[in-house]
């Protein structure tokens, strides 16, 4: 199963992001609540991270460009999705300005994990309990 490491301080939002990851991706998910916290999960290369998904800012702090700097200064080769509107964002981030576009998020977690809508399908409707004819 591969994991994803979220970096959001919003409770609404990280339960909003985690109800519609669960329910379209197999992914882990690690939610953290600051840069600190992800910096624990980015610096130990022991930790199989497949994915990076941050706000922009956290407490007017850059942490978008800080984890990638992070990521760069630990040979960590993992994608990352920053949602929010910050002009600093390196261009090898994918990028979601709005933090309720869910769809704009799934579809850059699809790519970056390379999931076809076959793959799609196959998630949500694993949980689907057969009916005999």
């Amino acid at each position: 199963m591969k994991t994803a490491l979220i970096i959001c301080d919003n409770e609404v939002l990280n339960s909003i992001y985690s109800v519609n990851l669960k329910t379209y991706t197999e992914l882990n998910l690690i939610f953290v609540s600051s840069l600190d916290e992800g910096l624990i999960y980015i610096e130990d290369t022991a930790c199989d991270l497949d994915l990076l998904v941050t706000m922009d800012s956290i407490n007017d702090e850059d942490t978008a460009l800080l984890a990638f700097h992070n990521l760069i200064e630990n040979d960590r080769d993992i994608p990352s999705i920053v949602i929010g509107e910050s002009e600093l964002v390196p261009d090898e981030n994918y990028k979601v300005k709005n933090q309720f576009d869910i769809p704009g998020i799934l579809s850059n977690i699809f790519k970056c994990l390379g999931m076809t809508p076959k793959d799609v399908l196959a998630v949500v409707t694993e949980d689907l309990y057969e009916m005999p004819i």
